[in-house]
């Protein structure tokens, strides 16, 4: 069973409102995670620290990692050296048991982009370093441009070419999705990025990321966090979940889903946008009680698949999944048009009446 079937069956579970305690509870007894290619440290293991290893045999590489804070060395990939994680050759497997239902997932792939070896040369830093190419690694980088990566990693807060975030970014996601004590540092490390590089092709990686590592750990938790970090996003992913916990869409997101749903003649909202979203807004109360449109799990039973990239790290295969698109649902698509084509002829009266009061 593969991770569509994963997302699938948290997001169309019957019995998903149970309390997030009993999912911990049943996630802690059952769920396990292995990564052959190293051995994982037990939880009370201290992390790494960049003062107390044997030193590699690269001087450089020394005096560039020992900057390097530990919560950031520790979510790195050496694939040699003392601090040595990655071994390419051994195969990773992510094994769980979920409600009585059995997943295994085997993923290989080519070698991981992120994964720092004694053996490569290290240069100096570039106080402006050249942009890398599009799917960047570390081994790919010149001397210096390494030296830069390795100087940056002692503060990823500061502003670099979004190529370097993205060699980090690659080994998170590893992390993510294969180590049981680290997925959720992980985690709330891709979440610091982004609200540091902001960059489309990292928001819309991530955010497929970030959610599909929250359903195949079944932490509902992270879900609802996700949910409230950006409440206005219309990614297909952010709005199956908003379904699943029967979430209204929010003003703007029924604005930014007119196209999905058919609807085009946007003049009122150009021209006269306030008066369009009010108007929108006592619609959608007389109509729902609430001001925002009703999302439902049943939505999510009757409508088509959408592939989505749940990895940008090309060594993690495969990347892409068919999720579910609530959007696809018929019931969803006609009811959420026709509030917004009752608002718009509502808009249409009421400037006619403001014109023939002039």
């Amino acid at each position: 069973m593969n991770i569509i079937k994963i997302i699938t069956s948290f997001i169309t579970k019957k019995d998903s409102n149970k309390s997030n305690t009993n999912n911990k509870n049943q996630e802690n007894s059952n769920n396990k995670i292995s990564n052959s290619s190293t051995n994982l440290p037990t939880k009370n293991d201290l992390p790494i620290s960049s003062t107390s290893i044997t030193p590699f045999s690269n001087n450089n590489l020394n005096s560039l990692i020992a900057n390097i804070p530990n919560e950031i060395l520790n979510l790195l990939w050496f694939s040699d050296g003392p601090l040595k994680n990655y071994d390419p050759t051994i195969l990773e497997q992510s094994e769980s048991d979920i409600y009585g239902i059995k997943i295994k997932i085997t993923l290989t792939g080519p070698k991981e982009p992120s994964s720092i070896s004694n053996l490569n040369e290290i240069g100096l830093p570039l106080k402006t370093p050249p942009k890398l190419d599009y799917f960047p690694s570390y081994e790919g980088m010149t001397p210096d441009e390494r030296a830069t990566y390795l100087s940056w990693l002692s503060n990823i807060e500061q502003p670099i070419d979004i190529g370097y975030v993205f060699v980090f970014y690659y080994g998170l996601e590893r992390f993510l999705y294969f180590d049981e004590f680290k997925y959720e540092l992980a985690f709330n490390t891709i979440l610091k990025l982004r609200s540091f590089h902001h960059n489309h092709s990292f928001y819309g990686y991530s955010t497929d990321a970030l959610y599909a590592a929250a359903i195949i750990h079944h932490r509902t938790d992270l879900v609802q966090t996700l949910l409230n970090l950006n409440k206005d996003s219309i990614s297909i992913i952010h709005l199956d979940c908003m379904a699943n916990i029967c979430e209204p869409l929010s003003i703007n997101q029924i604005i930014n889903l007119t196209n999905d749903v058919g609807f085009t003649n946007k003049r009122y909202i150009k021209l006269h946008p306030k008066l369009f979203i009010d108007t929108l807004k006592e619609n959608l109360f007389e109509k729902y009680a609430m001001i925002g449109f009703p999302l439902s799990k049943e939505f999510l039973y009757n409508c088509s698949t959408t592939q989505l990239p749940i990895t940008a790290n090309i060594s993690i295969e495969p990347r892409w999944f068919d999720i579910p698109n609530v959007l696809t649902n018929k019931t969803l698509q006609s009811d959420l048009l026709n509030i917004l084509l009752k608002t718009h002829n509502d808009v249409k009266q009421k400037l006619k009446e403001q014109r023939k009061n002039k």
